[in-house]
């Protein structure tokens, strides 16, 4: 879209200056203007005063939110605004609320343009029209639908791979290697992992290194690899390949072996290093590695350093299958402390085991509307269920949490059943103690009868039995049992989709719970003040309220 929009003011006299996210990592604003000439920021600012049209271009805005200061992004940004320049910035999906949160804090005012994946429909017609036969992974075939592997997966002719981690390898054999054969492809190599590892400890964009070889540097510039931008060094043009040179020198860090381990016991060099092990784990944590054994004993022990907690407890929870390993191996440290590990990885799921599938926008703001990913999700639902006497109730915000995200999952959830019954299980104890005689207050039941609405398809049966219990013993007072959740369904609730699919699933007994709550006369005068109370006969005219006399209908 950029490259389109350059095309069109190429010939034309708008300023328009480019720069990466990472090259904010400095600590002048002047480092950004230098160029051969030393300039300063104040040059730049002053020379361009009379253009009509100015437009600063920063790519990769995400690594801007990796760095700890943002002085010389909040000095360039409100200075430039100032003299009248607009921005664009790009940056990966997940991170573009953050991004928005910035450029407020900053008065950057912003509109946001979602450049989406293929849809599969279009791969469809490129493979029909173009004879481009799909991969036979899964993996591999959400992978195409970015542009970036989409284009080495046509440019290289790759059909047979049968992973993501293969896909990476022969492209990584081919364009960063190359075909000549000898020392030439191991030069190449270390050249990039050189730049990589140089940008992790100096924490720039641009790499000056006094001993690069510089005709590997030179073939990595002509695969599109590498730019060499003359006095300020080299830097890496895709942010993929650094992903990859990451994940390349983690795989030689990394080893089963104490050696190996005593990286994690340090706090990561940098967060791109610290997400690259987390992509990294991510790729072999369902296969029969050793490593991933070790790391995470490594962690359950707490030998390891605390920041590296959440990428392994984010990759057990999007795991294919390993979480229930976890699960099964890690029974008595789950439940130890309190459930305080069990508490940990369940915060992760929420922040980190979910992703955006649409959005829906309410009085002019846009929400996302997420959905969990990974078998994580299911093993904790399983785990809450089969501990709910000893950590429900000391919980309740923790099942909370798993339960609202687990829903969007909808039929295709594997515990869809327990989440059900555990939506119910806090209306039930509350039951079980006002039967006895006791007080019993839910501070904020409307959440939790929303999640019993929700999930009421699966549990309907059980739901009716409920139900019945209340007009069987005419529970009409405001303290009696399951309360809440019947004042809920018949009035309390804002919009009718959310008790759709509870009045769907338990339509009689629902219309029966109507007559008895709405029609039945208070013995007391006390009662009519009463949440649950009925109304006289005059005070309420029943025609009117159930449609049955058009006489009453303003329409």
């Amino acid at each position: 879209v950029v490259k389109q929009y350059w095309e069109s003011i190429k010939d034309t006299e708008v300023v328009f200056y480019i720069l990466n996210g990472g090259q904010f990592g400095t600590g002048s604003v002047n480092d950004l203007f230098r160029l051969d000439e030393d300039f300063a920021f104040s040059s730049f600012r002053d020379f361009f005063t009379g253009a009509e049209k100015k437009i600063l271009f920063i790519d990769s805005a995400e690594k801007i939110l990796e760095q700890s200061n943002h002085l010389v992004f909040q000095i360039l940004t409100e200075e430039l605004t100032e003299k009248g320049w607009q921005f664009i910035f790009t940056c990966k999906s997940s991170s573009a609320d953050d991004m928005q949160t910035l450029l407020k804090e900053y008065s950057v005012r912003c509109s946001t343009i979602e450049i989406k994946e293929l849809k599969e429909e279009e791969l469809s017609a490129l493979e029909k029209e173009y004879q481009i036969p799909k991969p036979g992974n899964e993996k591999i075939q959400k992978q195409i639908l970015t542009p970036f592997y989409l284009a080495r997966y046509c440019e290289l002719d790759i059909h047979n791979m049968d992973t993501p981690k293969a896909f990476r390898d022969l492209v990584w054999k081919r364009k960063v290697r190359g075909l000549a054969i000898g020392p030439e492809q191991q030069k190449r190599e270390e050249c990039l992992l050189k730049i990589v590892r140089a940008q992790q400890v100096q924490g720039t964009y641009h790499i000056i290194m006094p001993d690069i070889e510089h005709t590997a540097a030179y073939a990595l510039e002509t695969e599109d690899i590498l730019i060499n931008d003359g006095y300020k060094g080299y830097a890496i043009k895709h942010d993929i390949y650094t992903d990859w040179a990451l994940e390349y020198i983690i795989e030689r860090d990394f080893d089963t072996n104490e050696h190996g381990l005593a990286v994690l016991f340090e706090a990561p060099q940098s967060l791109t290093y610290q997400n690259a092990f987390k992509r990294w784990l991510q790729l072999i944590i369902d296969s029969e590695d050793d490593r991933v054994n070790a790391i995470v004993e490594a962690f359950v022990t707490g030998k390891i350093n605390e920041r590296w907690e959440s990428a392994i407890l984010s990759c057990i929870g999007l795991s294919s299958g390993y979480s229930s390993t976890f699960f099964a191996k890690y029974d008595a440290e789950l439940k130890a402390d309190k459930f305080s590990l069990f508490n940990r990885f369940v915060d992760f799921l929420h922040v980190s085991c979910q992703y955006i599938v649409s959005y829906f926008e309410f009085k002019g703001d846009k929400y996302p509307i997420m959905r969990p990913n990974g078998s994580g999700w299911h093993d904790a639902v399983r785990f809450i269920y089969d501990n709910k006497s000893e950590y429900y109730m000391g919980h309740t915000n923790a099942v909370y949490k798993v339960l609202q995200d687990y829903s969007g999952l909808g039929w295709e959830a594997k515990e869809r059943r327990n989440a059900a019954l555990l939506s119910l299980y806090i209306f039930d104890k509350v039951a079980d103690t006002r039967k006895k005689g006791e007080h019993f207050w839910l501070d904020n039941p409307k959440p939790w009868c929303s999640l019993v609405c929700t999930y009421a398809p699966a549990i309907y049966k059980e739901l009716e039995e409920r139900f019945q219990e209340v007009l069987d013993n005419h529970w009409v007072n405001h303290t009696d049992p399951y309360a809440e959740l019947v004042a809920f369904i018949l009035r309390d609730s804002e919009y009718i989709t959310t008790t759709y699919p509870v009045c769907l699933a338990c339509t009689k007994h629902i219309v029966k719970l109507m007559d008895l709550l709405w029609r039945e006369m208070p013995e007391t005068e006390e009662e009519r003040s009463l949440p649950f109370r009925s109304v006289h006969e005059n005070d309420y005219n029943y025609d009117y309220c159930f449609g049955l006399n058009k006489k009453f209908d303003n329409g």
